[in-house]
């Protein structure tokens, strides 16, 4: 995550100090962790660690490359579940050695917004209510964030957290302690680079299609934090049939197993994309609906026809609408 301004900091430096006899710089990274890449202007590029001899002073010396395949992090289930969704990728486990038996990667498809506190609070007992020992990760830590359920079951339940300060999650229940050295702690994925902890709960709420989903960077770090135990839970209207298929066929029998907890859909609807400064419709957002079946629909959900010009209603009218289809079909 290299941005052109910190290179130009590093070049300067090695320019100043890199002929000392004493001086030697090393260059650390993974190309699988760019994270930082979005920005329109001096956005963060791998290139600058890949190819170091092209973008630092020569006068360090030669550079000599080295390749670490092993993590000393992840255990055997995580690291070969990691290499199935991602090809291309290898990824080594730690030495088990002296090690006692490393569970498999759960994978839940459910409803994330509902299913997963009940779940994280069962680990929390199995980890003799050690909240220090668990990390829990999502893609955002706002107030629509699948993160929030499980946020107040635990703090119902007097099991402290503590949230990021990018987070904005109010639980309902507050439990006192600011220090989140025995805190279950909530990180988002981009937060959590550079962190890791004994188990790790990812929770993915949605995604283009669940292969793309996994084969991001930000994913990748999520999924690569967990030390012992790894649960990933999948919102059961944010894949389908085929999604589950094809992870199955990919997945190892020895690193993971796949629990359904809700049904899924034989195939999602065909969404078209708006620009994200647009005021989106339903027309917009369901290209397979017409006018009528819309109209009728609203009758349906808890959602004024008026108030469908925002976007987030527009949010909430597409999961309510999937639900819906969800009972229709059976």
């Amino acid at each position: 995550d290299l941005r052109p301004t910190y290179r130009r900091l590093v070049s300067a430096v090695l320019r100043a100090y890199g002929a000392h006899p004493k001086v030697q710089a090393v260059v650390v990274g993974d190309p699988n962790q760019l994270l930082y890449s979005f920005y329109p202007v001096s956005n963060a590029d791998s290139k600058y660690m890949c190819n170091p001899e092209q973008y630092f002073p020569a006068r360090v010396g030669p550079w000599q490359r080295f390749s670490m395949s092993q993590s000393w992090r992840c255990p055997g289930p995580v690291a070969s579940f990691v290499n199935c969704v991602r090809p291309g990728f290898q990824m080594v486990p730690r030495s088990s050695a002296g090690s006692a038996s490393v569970a498999k990667v759960e994978v839940y498809v459910c409803n994330v917004y509902k299913d997963v506190g009940s779940r994280v609070l069962d680990l929390v007992k199995e980890i003799g209510n050690e909240g220090g020992r668990l990390l829990v990760l999502a893609p955002s830590l706002n107030t629509r964030s699948p993160a929030v359920h499980v946020a107040n079951t635990l703090a119902k339940t007097g099991i402290p957290i503590h949230v990021s300060r990018s987070g904005e999650i109010t639980p309902s229940c507050r439990v006192p302690g600011e220090d989140s050295g025995g805190c279950v702690r909530f990180r988002t994925f981009h937060a959590s680079k550079g962190l890791e902890n004994d188990y790790v709960v990812v929770l993915c709420s949605g995604g283009s299609s669940l292969r793309d989903l996994l084969a991001q960077n930000a994913t990748f770090v999520a999924l690569t934090r967990a030390k012992v135990r790894l649960l990933l839970f999948l919102h059961h209207l944010s894949v389908d049939r085929v999604d589950v298929e094809d992870l199955a066929q990919r997945l190892d029998d020895n690193c993971a197993r796949i629990v359904l907890q809700r049904r899924v859909v034989s195939a999602r609807p065909c969404r078209e994309k708006t620009p994200s400064n647009s005021r989106r419709t339903l027309r917009s957002t369901f290209s397979f609906m017409d006018v009528v079946s819309v109209a009728s629909l609203l009758k349906h959900v808890n959602v004024s026809p008026h108030a469908v010009g925002s976007s987030s209603c527009a949010v909430l009218v597409r999961d309510q609408l999937y639900q819906y289809e969800e009972r229709m079909s059976v």
